[in-house]
């Protein structure tokens, strides 16, 4: 079985959203975020802001 690489833009699906705000709530950075969810910082910093998500400053 072939793995997909995630940040050629698969789209967001509900478990992503519930991680993206798991992370968030406990105040991860950004790269680490991103890391954990396989998506480039943009990406997560754009979704974030989408769904009124706040990100750790910094």
């Amino acid at each position: 079985m072939t793995e997909y690489d995630r940040t050629t833009g698969e789209p967001w699906n509900d478990e992503d959203l519930d991680q993206l705000r798991i992370l968030a709530a406990e105040d991860k950075a950004l790269g680490v975020i991103a890391v954990r969810l396989g998506r480039t910082e943009e990406a997560v910093r754009h979704k974030a802001e989408a769904e009124g998500i706040s990100l750790m400053a910094g």
